[in-house]
């Protein structure tokens, strides 16, 4: 499996496919307003590989989706890292993240890291 990352985004229902992703060849893909405004909102310097549910599912075949659906797990647990997009910034989001921080810092202090391999099995 190449390196990739993981995004996962808040699919609020803003209805159907009104948005479009260009592709590097010049074609589009239509996507949901929700995505592209998720989309806009991430940018990074280098290129990467990202896997989208709903670009790499295809969201019109129901035999796909339910053999690509339980899959999810496994992608997400071994993509190099999970982008959340959560939405667009509200006037509480800046407390919400120093708030995660300090908690993210207790945490360490307290020697808890990142969730293991073997809790994930658990969970």
């Amino acid at each position: 499996m190449p390196q990739m990352k993981a995004f996962d985004y808040a699919k609020v229902p803003l209805g159907q496919a009104t948005g479009k992703l260009q592709i590097s060849d010049g074609t589009s893909l239509p996507i949901t307003l929700a995505l592209e405004t998720a989309l806009r909102g991430l940018r990074e310097p280098e290129p990467f590989n990202l896997w989208i549910d709903q670009i790499c599912i295809n969201q019109d075949d129901s035999d796909e989706k339910d053999r690509q659906i339980p899959l999810m797990k496994d992608i997400y647990t071994r993509s190099s890292c999970t982008i959340a997009w959560l939405g667009l910034a509200a006037s509480s989001t800046e407390k919400a993240t120093r708030y995660l921080t300090r908690t993210g810092e207790a945490f360490a202090s307290l020697g808890l890291g990142p969730v293991t391999k073997q809790l994930q099995e658990q969970l």
